[in-house]
């Protein structure tokens, strides 16, 4: 009965172990998505203030690095919350 029980906690214990490093490195990553999309939508959000409505580029730094830094900030919050 004492051999069952210690393989038991043994066996609970490795995979427990495993899963939380998993998810651990998981949350992690998350994270650092969250961190680079908000960075990307600062940068966006400034050059948007900079550049003048009429600078033919406007469009494009206005709705690119809001769209990268968006869905990378939407990824993120998916790893984090799985």
């Amino acid at each position: 009965m004492k051999n069952n029980e210690t393989t038991l906690s043994n066996s609970e214990s490795c995979s427990d172990s495993n899963g939380a490093n998993k998810g651990k490195s998981r949350t992690q990553k998350g994270f650092y998505f969250i961190g680079i999309g908000a960075i990307t939508l600062l940068f966006g959000c400034f050059i948007s203030l900079v550049f003048p409505h009429s600078h033919p580029a406007y469009t494009f730094l206005l709705y690119t690095p809001t769209s990268v830094g968006a869905c990378m900030v939407m990824f993120g919050l998916y790893c984090v919350l799985e």
